[in-house]
């Protein structure tokens, strides 16, 4: 029972984290228009994709599994949706960000770029990247 309720908190966790890093680019495809987008990698949107289907996907098995156990099944489950359907996913996502911010200019003193994290900075005009770059320059000092 403890395995059970640790599996629960544990993946629910994983999934609520996934879902928390991918906010900005869900409220930026499907909410209201904002005024910039910072919008990662695709190994970065792969990975949070993977999460929310992980953890999503697990944490429902623990929760309406009857055994202790997880089934050999679910495991096969788990590697097609990491490295099948998540990149879709992920590539979807990735498509949708960069055509809704289309009209939007590249604030391009704001792109990161690293082994670990990229991404690329958008901003509705040249004047809110201006102000953006002042902002970022005010937290740094």
């Amino acid at each position: 029972m403890m395995r059970r309720v640790f599996g629960v908190l544990f993946f629910s966790a994983f999934f609520i984290a996934g879902v928390w890093m991918a906010g900005d680019w869900f409220t930026f495809l499907f909410g209201a228009n904002q005024r910039f987008i910072a919008i990662d990698g695709f190994a970065s949107i792969w990975a949070c994709m993977v999460m929310i289907f992980f953890g999503g996907v697990m944490a429902f098995v623990f929760v309406f599994t009857k055994r202790e156990w997880i089934e050999k099944n679910v495991h096969v489950i788990v590697i097609a949706i990491g490295f099948v359907f998540a990149p879709i996913v992920a590539g979807i996502v990735m498509y949708g960000l960069h055509a809704k911010a289309q009209g939007f200019v590249e604030c391009e003193d704001l792109r990161q770029s690293s082994r670990r994290h990229s991404s690329k900075t958008y901003a509705i005009t040249p004047l809110e990247c201006q102000r953006l770059v002042s902002e970022r320059e005010a937290r740094r000092s």
